[in-house]
Order: C-alpha cells, then sequence, then structure tokens
C-alpha cells in the first residue's frame, strides 16, 4: 500500500513538471480570467482587496500584493498564486480561503499558463466587418483618440453574441450603448470586465437589481441609463456604493418614489432622472404614509415583505415578492381592489385619505434603546453599559482616546497614553502592548490616540510624537511603519483617531493642524482636507464656547465622501473628494441639543449616525444618534458613571447582531444549505446565496425570505419547516 501511495506520488509530481507538449498555448482571457472570476474575485476584486491583492486585471495581477508578485513567469515553483492553489485541503494557507480547493484541470491550466510566460495579452480582436455586418458602431470619442464609443442602438439580430467580444478592446472602451437590446441579467456578466467604462445604456433591456453591485464596482462609471428596465427598489442600495456615479436615469422603472428619495438622502451629489411616478401622481402636499397599509399581498394572498413595496394614489403597498409586484405595476387598478385598507383617490377628497392613513404614522414606534461600550478618563471608566442603562461591565483606566469590541467580545482599550491591552469581560488580560518602549521607543515622547485591530491578530497603532502608523503582530513584533506628514510633532497633538480603509490606506484625524489626509501604504499622502473656522477666530477651552478644527475623527462613506467631527468646531461635516461640503450638522441645528467637542464618529447599519458630544455639560446627552435627515433617534446620558469628558463611544449590539449570525446562523446555513445556496456560482439555485450574512438578507430571484420586523412571517422558516410544496430546504 505504501509503494503504491509512493508511485501515485511520482507520477503526480511527473505530471507537473512535465512539459506541456502538443497541447494549444494557455489563453488567460479564455482559460485563465474565468477561474479567477470565478475563485478569487471575493476576495481580491474592486470590491474586497485582501493583503493588498486585486486579481480583476493584468495590471493588477502584474502589481502583486502587500507581500509583493504573486506571479514569477516561467516559475509557477516561485509563483506564490500557483503555489498557493496547490497546497493541500487542510492546509491553512490554501486559497481559495472561502470555498473548495480549485479542480486538479484549473490548476494545471494555472500551472502552464505561468510557465508559458504568464501572458496576460488580449486575444485577437475580430475584424471590423464582423462588428459593422450586424450594425454595431465603433467610433473614436474624438479625432486621433485611442479611446472608443460603441454602439447597438441599430443593430440587428445576433448582435447580443458580439457584446463579449468587445472584451478584446476593453481598456479602450468608455462609452456603451445596449438601449433596447434583448439584453439581461446573464448577458451582463460581462460588463464587470469593462473596466475603464464611463458611460452606460441600458435602457431597455431586460437587466434587474442582481447586476447593479458588478456595476456599482466599475470604477471609472459615470453616467448609467436603466430606462425602462426591470431595477426596483432592492437595487438602490448598490447605487448609493457607486463613488464615481454622477448621474442615473430610473424612469419607468419599478423603483418607487420612496426608492428615489432614499437614494437622494443617501447620494444628494448623484443627479437622478425619475421622469414621473407610474400609476396616479402624489397629490402635491402630501406624502405617503411611512409604512405598508396591508399584510397580505394583494397578488398571492401570501404574507408581505415589507421592503417589497410600490406606492400607488399615496399609499404603500407591499407584496411577498418581486413579481407579484411586478403584476401589480402592470395592472394597478385591477390589483389595488384586492389590497386590505387601500383607499381609492378618484372616489375620496384627500383630506379623507389623510385621514384614512394617520393612524399608521401615528401608531406607536418601539423605542429605540442600544447596548453601549463607553469611556471617561475623568472618572477612570471604561463600561459597557446595557440597553436597561445598568452596568454590565467595567475596568479602570487612566488617560485614552479609543476603544475597540472585537469579535471575540473582547475589549481592547488604553490604560495610560502608551499601555493598550485586550482584556476578556471576565477581566483577564491577554494581551498588551506599550509604546513608550517597544519597537524603538525607548526615551522618546509618545502617546497613542488611536489603534485598531485587523485581520489576522495584527494591531495598527498610531504613535504621536514618532509621528508613524505601526502595525504588530501578536508577539508585538512590528509589521510595517508607516511615516506621518506633521509640520510640528507633539505627542499629544499629532493624531487623534486612525482608521485603515478596504483599499490598505490610512485616514488619520490630524488635531494639532486641523486636517484630515488619507496615506498609501508607503506614507505618500493622497488626499487632505483641512477643517475650516467659518470666518471665525479661535477660542480657547473645550466646552461648547470654545472654537477651532481640533479634529478628532474621520471615517470613509460607500459613496467615497468622508465623514468629519471637526471637535472644538462643533460641528459633523461630510465632504467629498472635491473637498466640498454636501452635508453637515451644526452646533445648534438638533433641537434641544447643543454640541461641544465632537468626538466620535460610527455609522450604524441602518444608516443612522452614531456622535460623540464630549464637554457639552451635564444637561447636554453624551452620545447621539440621528438619521441622515438630521432627526435624533436616541441619546444617552449618563453622569451617574460617567462625566463631562466621555470621549469614546461604540455601539455593541449590532456587533452581537453580527457574533450571533457567525457563531449560531451561519454554521446551520453552512452545514445544510451551501450545496444548492453555497458561495461557488455552480451551486446557487434560484439565485439565492446563503453563503453571507449580506447574501442572506438580500434573498433571491423570488425576493426576501426574512422578515426582521416580524419574524415569524420570514419565509425561510416556511422553507426549512417545509410547509411550502415549491421551496423545501433542505430539499
Amino acid at each position: 500500500m505504501h509503494a503504491a501511495k509512493v508511485l501515485l506520488s511520482a507520477i503526480t509530481l511527473l505530471f507537473y513538471l512535465a512539459p506541456a507538449r502538443g497541447l494549444e498555448p494557455v489563453r488567460f482571457s479564455r482559460d485563465i480570467q474565468p477561474i479567477l472570476e470565478t475563485s478569487c474575485y471575493r476576495c481580491h476584486g474592486a470590491k474586497r482587496i485582501k493583503a493588498g491583492l486585486r486579481l480583476d486585471g493584468p495590471d493588477f495581477i502584474r502589481n502583486g500584493g502587500a507581500s509583493g508578485h504573486v506571479v514569477r513567469s516561467n516559475h509557477p515553483e516561485k509563483s506564490s498564486l500557483f503555489l498557493r492553489i496547490n497546497l493541500s485541503e487542510d492546509d491553512f494557507d490554501l486559497m481559495p480561503a472561502d470555498g473548495e480547493k480549485l479542480p486538479a484541470d484549473q490548476i494545471e491550466l494555472i500551472r502552464r499558463w505561468i510557465e508559458e510566460g504568464a501572458s496576460m495579452e488580449s486575444r485577437a480582436p475580430p475584424p471590423p466587418e464582423e462588428f459593422a455586418r450586424f450594425g454595431i458602431v465603433i467610433l473614436p470619442v474624438a479625432a486621433g483618440s485611442k479611446l472608443l464609443s460603441v454602439s447597438f442602438r441599430a443593430s440587428t439580430e445576433g448582435a447580443k453574441d458580439r457584446v463579449a467580444d468587445l472584451e478584446s478592446f476593453a481598456n479602450e472602451l468608455v462609452s456603451l450603448d445596449l438601449s433596447r437590446l434583448s439584453f439581461d441579467d446573464e448577458d451582463a456578466s460581462v460588463l464587470k470586465r469593462f473596466i475603464n467604462l464611463r458611460e452606460l445604456n441600458l435602457s431597455g433591456t431586460k437587466i434587474t437589481d442582481r447586476i447593479l453591485p458588478d456595476l456599482a464596482a466599475l470604477e471609472t462609471l459615470e453616467i448609467l441609463n436603466l430606462y425602462g428596465s426591470q431595477v426596483s427598489d432592492l437595487g438602490l442600495l448598490s447605487l448609493m456604493e457607486a463613488s464615481s456615479l454622477k448621474r442615473v436615469c430610473l424612469a419607468d422603472t419599478l423603483v418607487t418614489s420612496i426608492g428615489i428619495q432614499k437614494l437622494r438622502q443617501r447620494r444628494p451629489d448623484l443627479l437622478i432622472e425619475d421622469g414621473t411616478e407610474k400609476g396616479v401622481p402624489l397629490v402635491p402636499g402630501e406624502e405617503p404614509a411611512p409604512g405598508p397599509i396591508n399584510a397580505i399581498c394583494p397578488v398571492s394572498r401570501e404574507p408581505i415583505d415589507p421592503d417589497m413595496y410600490y406606492v400607488y394614489q399615496n399609499q404603500v403597498i407591499a407584496f411577498c415578492r418581486a413579481e407579484c409586484r411586478a403584476r401589480f405595476v402592470k395592472e394597478p387598478i385591477k390589483w389595488a381592489k384586492s389590497v386590505d385598507g387601500f383607499i381609492r383617490l378618484p372616489d375620496a377628497p384627500s383630506e379623507k385619505i389623510t385621514e384614512a392613513i394617520k393612524p399608521i404614522s401615528a401608531s406607536p414606534q418601539k423605542a429605540v434603546r442600544h447596548t453601549v461600550l463607553a469611556a471617561d478618563a475623568s472618572k477612570g471608566r471604561v463600561a459597557i453599559v446595557g440597553a436597561d442603562g445598568k452596568i454590565e461591565w467595567e475596568a479602570k483606566t487612566s488617560n485614552l482616546h479609543d476603544l475597540q469590541i472585537l469579535a471575540s467580545g473582547n475589549i481592547l482599550f488604553q490604560k495610560s497614553w502608551t499601555e493598550l491591552v485586550e482584556m476578556t469581560q471576565e477581566k483577564e488580560i491577554v494581551w498588551s502592548y506599550n509604546s513608550a518602549t517597544q519597537n524603538g521607543n525607548s526615551g522618546k515622547a509618545v502617546e497613542v490616540h488611536s489603534f485598531r485591530r485587523l485581520e489576522n491578530d495584527v494591531t495598527m497603532i498610531a504613535e504621536s510624537g514618532p509621528c508613524r502608523i505601526i502595525e504588530v503582530d501578536r508577539d508585538g513584533k512590528l509589521l510595517r511603519s508607516i511615516p506621518l506628514l506633521v509640520e510640528n510633532p507633539h505627542p499629544h497633538r499629532d493624531t487623534r483617531l486612525v482608521r485603515k480603509l478596504a483599499n490598505h490606506h490610512y485616514l488619520v484625524a490630524h488635531e494639532g493642524e486641523g486636517a484630515v489626509r488619507e496615506y498609501s501604504p508607503d506614507g505618500e499622502m493622497i488626499w487632505q482636507y483641512t477643517v475650516p473656522l467659518f470666518g471665525r477666530e479661535p477660542r480657547g477651552g473645550h466646552g461648547p464656547e470654545a472654537w477651532g478644527n481640533k479634529v478628532f475623527s474621520a471615517i470613509r462613506l460607500p459613496n467615497g465622501n468622508t465623514l468629519i467631527s471637526t471637535g472644538n468646531g462643533h460641528s459633523v461635516l461630510e465632504v467629498n473628494r472635491q473637498k466640498e461640503i454636501v452635508w453637515q450638522v451644526t452646533q445648534d441645528e438638533l433641537p434641544g441639543i447643543r454640541l461641544g467637542w465632537v468626538t466620535t464618529l460610527e455609522v450604524l447599519p441602518g444608516g443612522n449616525y452614531l456622535i460623540g458630544n464630549c464637554h457639552a455639560g451635564p444637561d447636554q446627552p453624551q452620545i447621539i444618534e440621528i438619521t441622515p435627515e438630521k432627526r435624533v433617534v436616541w441619546t444617552f446620558r449618563d453622569f451617574e458613571h460617567f462625566g463631562n469628558s466621555l470621549s469614546n463611544s461604540t455601539l455593541i449590539d449590532p456587533q452581537e447582531d453580527i457574533h450571533f449570525y457567525r457563531t449560531k446562523v451561519k454554521p446551520i446555513l453552512s452545514r445544510n444549505c451551501y450545496e444548492c445556496h453555497g458561495d461557488r456560482d455552480a451551486k446557487v439555485q434560484g439565485e439565492l446565496w446563503l453563503a453571507s450574512r449580506a447574501n442572506v438578507t438580500q434573498g433571491g430571484k423570488s425576493g426576501a425570505i426574512f422578515d426582521p420586523v416580524f419574524p415569524e412571517r420570514s419565509r425561510i422558516l416556511r422553507f426549512i419547516n417545509h410547509e411550502d410544496e415549491d421551496h423545501q430546504m433542505p430539499p
């Protein structure tokens, strides 16, 4: 038996080392790119860039990642891309990390491709007459320009199959018109490879919400025409994150007026062409009801999904799935008769409709309550305060300006300006680091005002005085040092909060210089915004009477803008990449609230903002939650356990929700559902992905599968209890 295994290993080794003779050369676009797209883009694509490595384009592959080059031409045995996919299945470093090992034939293709030189030359484009034969027009955008504009507007039957051929000059393609083409989501999957598109016209096509995340990931797309397509409110979540997008047409789609309103609130910089609302237009001066008027879908007579709604005659009507909503939109007069509680506009004056809707809008809402982790150096306390206001956990501190609750439930905080500790909720210190003595700082003036636990147990620490950001491993070993640009270094003023971005850059609040700067991993300043004084002279102090621009924190929003707390500027600013203020909250703008030293910022899962209000006085809240429309929905005020110097806070309930999903829910889905709804394209049925929390909340082809408001109505419960004959999970 042992001899047989040795023989098999030897044959396998010879197979991999033997040169491929008589085989057709491997082509990147045909053979390699589809493998990378299916198995690697999730972690190494435009949306997520693990270890600084992107594999979704030739230039990215050539550049490699944080650990250097991943492909060595002609040397697969020296190429980490090949070595990592060829590890044993039980090896921790096997790639892909979140799926099964690649099939042997795909591993061999990648090995051969590297051995043959790892060419990423695009395939030869079809001759021009091949496109012209189908009425496809290809023109330069200007005389002498290499950039191309392609139009299928006058194309003939069969032209759709030529869209994929455009990949041969994808780098030059900046404008693409596919209007009125019989083009659906499956056809549109090729669009994500046109990485330099600036303008895309999909009007009159059959595309739906599912393709919008791919379009939102196109980093240069500025104009998107979706007129007459099948996109709906659910797809707008993707458009909110399309930072480069400047103009979008949503007229004659399934998008409702409420969806348009939400998109405008989240993206005030985006020009939205929405045409006229379907059905009877909204009565001037009236707003639709805030929630659905019905509990039963008028088409299927099944329980509704509150997020699957449509506004008709000033009333929000909800459905159980997208197909039902589409049927209603086509014949609203017919189906409106089946809506429980519907009042037809022509038969009643507008004031009667308002009276009928008023009980819904006036119904009592569940009070917002949060569990919060907060710290106040003046009280020497870091504590978890439950939603009932009682202390659930606490520890002592002397000075601090940052804290973090980890996925394990442990707390990362400061015991002094230089000493960091990770403490369990049983009060055991399981990790510590002292910037005063470690990694070359002995004898130097140094303070720490920000830190963050990153992936792989790496800790990022911003050191004021030495003017650097460092990353250390669990043993305190220095892994990386990033220099900071500070004109007049000072250990107490160089920095406040620092956050590492998804692109591996660092967003730094420089308190002493009143500026927010973005740095690359090698310390190059990429972007800077100096907080204005708005024509006022600086004034000393810490309370509401002070004035200045001592910025405390900055976070990068999904739309590419930056949210900034201005410290003694008593405000929160949202600025775009052009350094224009597009949204702000000023000192006395919130009813009954006066802002003092504005410190921490947090964007909550529902889109609300959490604001730290330090040094504002005993009559003011220390933490405030507001909507993007500046409506106050929750405040925290506790001067029994904390004082006027509560500088840092973060909510724990969203973290607990995520932790519960990871530890309790995902293992169940993994064991029972991944075979049909896993994280590989070949396994997805009904367009329902269950490989991540985001996938679960998004739902599938037939709509949402869970109801966060009425969990007992969630369709997934009917599926797993085999109460639905057509959808039984597991089958």
